[in-house]
């Protein structure tokens, strides 16, 4: 299976150059607040470790994700725009699919729709 969160990481990627060639966008990027604090990086690594846990996400995808979050937030912090968002919105799917039962095994159809 291929790794879905460097797929997405790459089409942000494109999405963010297609913004900055645009007038006004790379100033528009720079206003996005991407940062994550501490409890949220903590909580972002607990429930990556669920989802590989839970078969939601491959070891691949795992390991992609603690590298680019790194072992502390200010590694995360200092990623560029397009990982951050990229991420973060992961991290937003993640905390959906906890709230639907997906890592106590009470969800149907417990998918990232990445």
């Amino acid at each position: 299976m291929a790794n879905r969160i460097a797929a997405t990481i790459a089409a942000y990627k494109g999405l963010c150059d297609k913004k900055r060639a645009e007038s006004g966008g790379q100033e528009a990027l720079d206003k996005l607040n991407t940062d994550m604090d501490f409890e949220e990086h903590f909580r972002f690594q607990e429930l990556k470790s669920h989802a590989y846990m839970h078969g939601l996400i491959t070891l691949d995808e795992a390991n992609l994700l603690y590298r680019e979050l790194g072992g502390a937030v200010s590694v995360f912090n200092s990623k560029a725009v397009h990982v951050k968002v990229a991420l973060t919105n992961f991290f937003h799917e993640l905390l959906e699919l906890k709230i639907k039962g997906a890592f106590n095994g009470t969800a149907k159809n417990a998918e990232p729709s990445f």
